[in-house]
């Protein structure tokens, strides 16, 4: 067989069954029956996009989900809360793989209804015609999961993972040639924008770094990338927390002030370099504002985590309890 991910013939094991066989007969019984769009997800190497400017800028790592998903799909969303919900990220691109030639003025309008500017939608000049091969993919991979297949016929596993990789290789040279922004055949759609053709992957990531600013304008920047995140590792944790102990418990802290333990880089991290960015001192009015609308009833710190990670400041959820110690102390 042809071995097109790395451009070489290889010989096929012609132990037990007829593997080109199993794979057709699979394919029959899942024709009608495939998710295309979740098949390309799966199968594509390009998972994020980072919007490299702002990151630099901000001292942060924001980055943005490709999501493939029809046209049909796209206008039949109310809103774009499930995209988040489903899996977190800052934005979220739209590959849309048309079979024919795409409404780019609808997909606008539902984009206008949207109202989400974290969304962007990528609409190619090329007819989606892969269905096949994701097919077979789809094959390939179920046989490879069936344990009851593999357990008697063991040696064609390294067959099909072999098979497996050349369709992901197939399918990825196709999706970079006609689907992705570097490919100069794509449309860049965003919600109260105007049609924008990418040439180049640094003009769309121009186009996201834009966006981030945008949406994200009073970011903190807190400059450390093991703090500023989503989840931070069980070091950093303990070291927040020492921070926070210690804060609240109104302890001596200029200890913090030099050197180089984790303790200390928190601390100047986040109150000591960060003295006059603009998106602390937003951050700090904001739990201000919750704080007042506490006032005689209670409410969930849930309400204000809401809208220090949503827009305006998209603030880690690493930081956050920082900021909260230093208002309530």
């Amino acid at each position: 067989m042809f071995r097109s991910s790395v451009g070489v013939y290889a010989f096929r094991s012609n132990a037990g069954v007829d593997v080109e066989k199993e794979i057709t007969k699979k394919m029959d019984e899942q024709k009608g029956h495939c998710n295309f769009c979740q098949i390309l997800s799966e199968a594509a190497d390009t998972e994020y996009e980072l919007p490299k400017q702002y990151n630099q800028e901000y001292a942060m790592t924001r980055y943005f989900q490709y999501e493939y998903m029809f046209s049909k799909e796209f206008f039949a969303l109310e809103n774009t809360r499930y995209l988040f919900d489903e899996k977190f990220s800052d934005g979220k691109i739209i590959v849309m793989p048309e079979k024919e030639k795409p409404q780019t003025d609808e997909i606008q309008k539902q984009l206008d209804k949207l109202a989400d500017k974290r969304i962007l939608v990528l609409v190619s000049d090329q007819r989606f015609d892969k269905e096949e091969l994701l097919l077979r993919y789809q094959a390939v991979m179920t046989l490879k999961g069936d344990k009851r297949f593999i357990e008697e016929n063991e040696v064609l596993l390294q067959e099909l993972e072999l098979c497996a990789e050349d369709i992901r290789f197939e399918i990825n040279i196709y999706l970079e040639e006609h689907y992705l922004p570097e490919s100069g055949k794509v449309i860049v759609l965003q919600t109260q924008k105007k049609k924008e053709k990418c040439t180049t992957a640094a003009e769309f990531n121009q186009i996201l770094s834009d966006v981030c600013r945008e949406y994200y304008g009073y970011a903190p920047r807190v400059n450390h990338e093991l703090l500023n995140i989503e989840h931070i590792g069980k070091q950093y944790l303990r070291a927040r927390n020492q921070v926070i102990d210690k804060m609240l418990g109104h302890e001596d802290l200029s200890v913090y002030q030099k050197g180089t333990m984790p303790e200390a880089m928190v601390y100047r991290a986040a109150f000591v370099h960060t003295r006059g960015d603009k998106g602390c001192q937003k951050v700090s009015l904001e739990i201000d504002r919750f704080f007042a609308e506490c006032a005689g009833e209670k409410k969930s710190f849930q309400i204000l985590y809401q809208r220090l990670q949503g827009k305006c400041f998209g603030a880690r959820r690493g930081v956050i309890p920082l900021f909260l110690a230093k208002k309530i102390i």
